[in-house]
Parts: structure tokens; sequence; C-alpha cells
């Protein structure tokens, strides 16, 4: 009975958290759970709801409690405003403020996610330790790197922790992305709700490069490659894969195309079928030789413009030097900027799902996958720099 009211109670303060006159008029069911069962909660666009998925991890069964909270459309609108990729943010917030809430009153066991040092991987560079200390940027792929790809759930317990880490990191972190501008904001806002520290992104594959600064408005920079011819071709091309059927294009984007590969296929394989659409449809070789693949998406970018690209764009704005730089990346989109950071003397790093066809060795390569192996790697940078 305890923990219905804490439940309860836990859902009263995300509503006060969150505030807003669009938080109120939810219905609040809580259903009797027993021990042994750990919570997330999950947005569910298609029933307009948000869900309790309660998870035993012995018997490896799952229940869905749903219509914990039901808010109208106008009331989400209201409380988390216009977004590119609702249901993706939406329930990343979510379930880190309900796992926040849950872990400050010990409700759970969580350890089979909140791993004690000694369960680390051995030193991460060994004989690195000073390149560690005299690193001044760490630049991160986010999909299938801090956030897992899209066919699993986000870890609530991963999330929060990476947040609370990339705080006592001696140094700027970067996200380093496919993703836009706005949602590159909107995962730094909810990640330094959690505590963490983000000072700017790269955004779409090396088009942009925004600074944060605090106080004032971010500063956006877009590389200067981009011109309007190639920003028609590339619309063309847009067009073209609409009728692909084998994903979607991600909107909001400026100045790049990304084709979301639908369930039941890999970015990978739709690589080479996508170059043999655009030939067959007249594109030009100069963007199609520009065409490359995340664990996520099809990424097409202005020609000349890519994630290494990207990065020393990024450096040569804020004045630092390649070899002064910690890359994360997981896939062949990430291979351009890991080998630039680590030919100028810089470091690169990979969580465990990290991909055949990245083309490179990374100084480092955790044992852990996504989340977990991000974590592992900021546990890993932290560590030195307080030697």
């Amino acid at each position: 009975m305890a923990k219905i009211i804490l439940l309860e109670e836990l859902l009263g303060k995300l509503k006060l958290e969150l505030g807003g006159a669009g938080l109120k008029n939810y219905e609040i069911r809580v259903k009797t759970l027993p021990r042994g069962e750990r919570y997330s909660v999950l947005f569910s666009d298609a029933s307009d709801s948000i869900c309790v998925i309660v998870e035993d991890v012995n018997n490896r069964r799952t229940a869905r409690d749903e219509h914990i909270l039901s808010p109208t459309s106008q009331q989400r609108e209201e409380t988390f405003g216009p977004l590119a990729h609702p249901l993706d943010l939406k329930r990343k917030f979510l379930e880190g403020e309900i796992f926040r809430l849950l872990g400050r009153k010990g409700v759970d066991d969580h350890s089979e996610d909140i791993f004690p040092i000694r369960k680390f991987s051995p030193r991460m560079w060994v004989g690195d330790a000073k390149k560690i200390k005299q690193a001044k940027c760490l630049f991160e792929d986010a999909d299938g790197c801090f956030i897992p790809l899209a066919d699993k759930p986000v870890n609530i317990g991963e999330y929060l922790l990476n947040a609370e880490l990339s705080a006592s990191l001696p140094f700027d972190k970067y996200y380093a992305t496919g993703r836009t501008n706005a949602e590159c904001r909107l995962m730094a806002k909810y990640e330094e709700r959690f505590g963490g520290k983000v000072s700017g992104w790269i955004a779409e594959n090396g088009c942009l490069f925004i600074r944060r600064q605090k106080g004032k408005k971010d500063e956006i920079h877009i590389h200067p490659a981009i011109d309007d011819k190639i920003v028609s071709q590339l619309k063309a091309t847009e067009k073209i894969l609409k009728g692909f059927g084998k994903g979607i294009i991600q909107p909001g984007k400026r100045f790049c195309v990304s084709y979301w590969v639908a369930e039941g296929f890999t970015s990978a394989q739709v690589e080479p079928e996508i170059i043999k659409l655009l030939r067959k449809a007249g594109i030009g070789e100069e963007i199609r030789r520009s065409i490359t693949h995340t664990a996520a998406a099809v990424d097409i970018t202005p020609p000349g413009i890519n994630k290494e690209t990207g990065l020393l764009f990024a450096c040569e704005i804020l004045r630092v030097n390649p070899k002064n730089t910690i890359v994360v990346g997981d896939a062949k989109g990430d291979a351009g900027m890991m080998r630039a950071a680590m030919r100028c003397g810089g470091l690169s790093a990979a969580p465990a799902n990290v991909t055949d066809d990245i083309g490179i060795k990374p100084d480092y390569i955790s044992p852990w996958p996504e989340q977990k192996g991000v974590r592992d790697i900021h546990r890993q940078i932290a560590l030195p720099s307080k030697k």
C-alpha cells in the first residue's frame, strides 16, 4: 500500500514541477505493484496518453498500466511547446523525471543499472591519462550512444546518471549529431534539468555549430561551404525519397536530408539502394558521394560537409586544437570526426555497439553498449582528471 501512496505523491510532484495550467485535470490511477519490479514511463502517441510500464526482471514479464495521465492535445502543447519529434522527446523527458523522483525516494532497486565503480572496465586509454587531462572538449554522438536506437526503450537510470556525470567532466561537452538544432536544444535543456552540462552542439551532421552562452542567445554558425545551389539540390533529393517506402524523412532540417529507416531495415542496407535510386533520378554524383549513414539513418549532407568538417569548424570557432578533443561515436557517419581527432593527436571512444563498417579502431571501446557504454566513457574521462 505504501507504494501506491508513494507513486501518487510522485505523480503529484511531477505535475507541480512541470508546472503550468496545461498539467491540470489529469486522471491518476495507480495499481498495487509487487516488489522486485521497476518502473518506466512512456508517452503513447497512439492513445494520446502516458503509460507506466512495469517490468518484472526475475520473470521477464512486462505489465502496462495505461492512462495514468491523460492530457489533451492542447494541454500537451501548452506544456511542451511545438516539437519536431514530440513522441521521442516527451518520452525521454518524462522517463527521466519519474526516475529522478523515484530515485530520491529509493523506491526501487536499480542496482542493475546503477553499478559501482569497481564494475567499470580497466583504465580507459592506458598511457594516455596525460591526453585526457589536456583535453578541452568532448564531442559526443547522440543516437546509438547516449540515446538508444529507435527500436529500444530509453534506460531512464542511465539517462539520469549520464546527465549527472557529465556535470563532473573537467571540460565542455558538445553533441555531434545529425539531429536538428531544435532537438539538440531540447535534449540539452532536459539534460541540464537533471544536473547535466551541455556547452553546444554540431547539428545536421556538420552543417551547423551552435555555441551556448550563459544569459545570452545561442551563437548559430552555418558552415561556409553551404550555398543556395546545393540546398536546392538537396530539396529535390528529399522529394524523391518521400516515395521510397523504407522509412521516413526526418522533418525540420535546414541543410541536409536524413532518412530514418523503418523497422526491419538497417541504414547500412538502405544506403546503397538510395544511391541507386538517386542515380536513376538524375541526381548528380556530387550529391551521391556525400551520402553516409549512422546507426539510425541514411544522411545526405551538402558536399564537403560531414561530422569531420563539422568538428574542425567547431574547433576553429572555439579556438581549440583538435588534438585536445575526445570524440565518441558508434557508426560509419561518426568515423570522420573520430579519425580527425586521432589524426591530430586527440582521442576517440565508442560504446560496445560500434558498427563493423566504422572503418577505424577507436582508442577505446567500452564493454557496454549505448547509454551504459557512454557512462563508462564519461567515468573513465573523469577519473584521471582528479588524480
